[in-house]
């Protein structure tokens, strides 16, 4: 059965995540349907796959509602464990230009990069993820600086926060760097070790200069590992909504925490 491009919005299950469903499915059954619209499945693609290698029927329904965009945006977010930045970065690529096209607007040139201000755009597309429209907008911003990193941030390979650093790095080593994180040779964890060695080879920082942000000389500066990624990430998410505040000290004052939350190596210390 052919995918509908709708059920294309969001990624296939990878690895590991696509070994526990089928693990999950062989002991306890199809739990939830595969739905399909137009004669094309638009939810359910990996449950489908399943069923196709276990060689067991699978259990279709087929979707008669008015929005099947809608329908297929809240079945996903309901069932996947993404996190806040990989929920705004697939917002601002899958939703954002339709609500800009819809709205009449375009890129915002009025705001900085965080802003206590959110569009309209920007807002809807946050409210349907969950997230907030800053959030949004600063997952557009690493978009627009370097798109190959849209697909790393929403497939998880590599949390919004890294991006937006790796973003504002040279391109060879925005290339170099993707290109390892697909072939899993770097994980999610060791992305910014992996920025600072590109660095180091190419003269941009020394070795001492490594060591002194927490390294060992092998380029581990950073052990902060996958938890504090996601913790970052939420971070990311809280400042942003709480620096809507009208008090400026507060709103500078957050401004500062953001820059310092940046530095992974300050949470170890």
């Amino acid at each position: 059965m052919e995918f509908h491009d709708l059920a294309n919005l969001f990624p296939l299950l990878e690895g590991d995540e696509y070994q526990t469903l089928l693990e999950d499915m062989k002991a306890n059954g199809q739990v939830y349907p595969i739905w399909t619209y137009e004669g094309k499945i638009i939810d359910g693609r990996n449950r489908y796959r399943v069923c196709q290698e276990l060689r067991v029927e699978p259990y279709i329904e087929d979707y008669t509602g008015e929005n099947p965009k809608r329908f297929v945006i809240s079945q996903n977010m309901a069932r996947r464990h993404m996190a806040p930045g990989q929920r705004a970065m697939w917002a601002a690529k899958n939703l954002l230009p339709d609500y800009e096209k819809e709205l009449g607007q375009g890129k915002r040139t009025d705001l900085p990069e965080i802003s206590g201000k959110s569009g309209e755009a920007i807002d809807l597309a946050g409210r349907d993820v969950g997230v907030s429209g800053d959030l949004v907008q600063y997952a557009k911003n690493v978009m627009g600086e370097a798109p190959e990193l849209v697909d790393e941030v929403v497939s998880g390979r590599m949390a919004l926060s890294t991006a937006h650093d790796l973003s504002s790095e040279m391109k060879p080593i925005r290339t170099s760097v993707v290109g390892k994180v697909k072939t899993g040779e770097v994980r999610r964890s060791e992305v910014r070790g992996e920025i600072r060695k590109q660095r180091v080879s190419r003269g941009l920082d020394t070795k001492d200069d490594a060591e002194e942000s927490g390294g060992t000389g092998k380029f581990s500066w950073v052990r902060s590992g996958e938890e504090h990624e996601k913790a970052l990430d939420l971070a990311y998410e809280f400042a942003l909504a709480a620096s809507r505040s009208d008090d400026t000290p507060a709103q500078s004052a957050l401004r500062r925490l953001i820059h310092k939350a940046k530095k992974i190596s300050d949470l170890e210390e």
